[in-house]
């Protein structure tokens, strides 16, 4: 009877042990595996300091953002009104004298929902890039770093700058489906940034074609109001 104990206790200790081991080989594959599966690559990464640098979490924490835009042309002030933005893109609504209209992201009908909406797209491109059409460039042609963001609204590319210490945005060249200028294609310089409830956001921007500019913009009075 004792021998009989003596065998099935050695025999369950051998199983165990034989599973143990198993286990931690299990395991450490496991580690491995994940550990190839979370290895970003170099535009995941820039792509995630793009977005730590706006603090693109703490703008969508909130529901929405309201701000008064000015936009000029050459000879004409096209939009200065106010702006109220949902923080996940989906909608803004667009008031000033002449307008009050709001658009939707996924319903574009009209030219002007197109280009009220890139307005939009130029303020939250720092918190809205995603990595399914980003990928970060190498250029030797300044000291900024650089990146391709492609999305279907609008279909637009954008080409984006970025400070190499700060990594925040200093211009982006884009081009659009829009049919008129400046929402077609030019480049957006922005400039005096501050921060709004932690969020940095650039108060003038400079719409330049080659080398003549040909609109501008001023973004003021800043706030994240309750309700849309």
């Amino acid at each position: 009877m004792n021998s009989y104990i003596l065998k099935t206790t050695a025999l369950f200790f051998f199983i165990s042990f034989v599973a143990c081991k198993s286990d931690k080989k299990e395991n450490e594959d496991l580690k491995i595996e994940n550990d190839v599966v979370h290895k970003q690559s170099e535009s995941e990464k820039h792509l995630q300091n793009i977005l730590r640098a706006h603090n693109a979490s703490k703008f969508k924490e909130e529901n929405q953002v309201k701000f008064n835009l000015e936009i000029s042309m050459t000879d004409e002030i096209f939009f200065n009104g106010f702006v109220t933005l949902k923080t996940d893109g989906s909608k803004a609504r667009f008031l000033d004298s002449n307008t009050d209209r709001i658009v939707h992201r996924n319903n574009l009908n009209s030219e002007l929902d197109k280009k009220l909406y890139h307005l939009a797209t130029l303020y939250g491109m720092g918190f809205w890039l995603n990595e399914d059409k980003f990928e970060k460039q190498t250029s030797d042609q300044d000291n900024f770093n650089h990146a391709v963001f492609e999305t279907s609204v609008n279909s637009s590319t954008f080409n984006i700058s970025t400070h190499p210490l700060t990594d925040i945005l200093q211009n982006v060249t884009y081009k659009t489906n829009i049919s008129e200028p400046p929402f077609n294609e030019a480049t957006v310089h922005y400039d005096k940034y501050i921060t709004v409830n932690r969020v940095p956001v650039a108060l003038n921007w400079y719409f330049v074609d080659q080398t003549d500019t040909i609109a501008t913009a001023k973004v003021s009075r800043i706030s994240y109001p309750e309700t849309f």
